[in-house]
């Protein structure tokens, strides 16, 4: 594993360690319930963080090339981006993260040679997921298989698009965990209906309709994909696409 970038602003990547921990985060979405408020009053809240000490190399012909790499990132510090890495297999992942510290290091080395020691640290309370999303393609199915080959659920990257006209109440159910999402309203084709189930939003034609979806009362997300095979079964033929990502720890 590599730590490649964050918010498209390259990482060390001479003499580098990381620390990629594979600790429990609780999300503000597992907390929160779908995302609505922020932290729930005496929640647990627990975030990854992840770690680099490495070298920037100043380029031969511009000394300042380091620095200008290291303001960049500085100017992120305290807003939410998208940390990267690399696989051994060559595949990308990604996480939302925050860039919480940044510590160039002035030594006589440094200052001596094209070496601009730098560590750099992030928090996380997301999974990763990867870079390309899956879309399965909906054409008058009463059924979607999508595989999430994550090893955690995939929730935060998880869209379901309806384009076709809908009887009401249209029933989304995962046979692989029974969780069900009910939606009671008609809908004409064309219009879209879009539930995104990591912002816990639900839009028909961009106006919200959250109050038209109900599920049970045990059901946190308004829907999710489980590790492995999972099924959306629809109680009618329905038209559209299925958007998630895999989904790891």
């Amino acid at each position: 594993m590599q730590l490649l970038d964050f918010n498209d602003i390259a990482l060390p990547d001479r003499s580098v360690a990381y620390e990629i921990p594979a600790t429990v985060a609780i999300s503000r979405m597992d907390i929160a319930g779908a995302r609505i408020g922020g932290y729930v009053l005496g929640a647990r809240h627990e975030t990854r963080k992840y770690v680099v000490n490495g070298l920037y190399l100043r380029d031969i012909n511009d000394s300042m090339s380091a620095d200008r790499l290291i303001d960049k990132l500085r100017a992120t510090m305290g807003a939410q981006g998208v940390l990267r890495q690399k696989m051994r297999d060559g595949s990308i992942r990604r996480c939302n993260a925050w860039l919480t510290a940044m510590s160039p290091t002035h030594d006589n080395q440094g200052a001596a040679t094209r070496a601009q020691p730098v560590a750099i640290e992030f928090e996380s309370d997301g999974f990763w997921h990867e870079e390309t999303a899956q879309n399965r393609v909906l054409a008058n199915a009463t059924e979607a298989f999508c595989a999430n080959a994550g090893n955690v659920a995939c929730v935060e990257h998880f869209r379901i698009e309806i384009t076709s006209a809908i009887v009401a109440p249209l029933t989304i159910t995962n046979t692989r965990n029974n969780y069900a999402l009910t939606y009671d309203a008609a809908k004409v084709a064309g219009v879209v209906l879009v539930i995104d189930c990591g912002a816990g939003t639900v839009l028909s034609g961009g106006t919200n309709v959250y109050g038209n979806a109900s599920r049970s009362d045990t059901q946190m997300e308004l829907m999710r994909l489980e590790a492995g095979w999972n099924r959306l079964a629809f109680n009618q033929a329905v038209t559209g696409v299925v958007s998630y990502r895999y989904a790891w720890i």
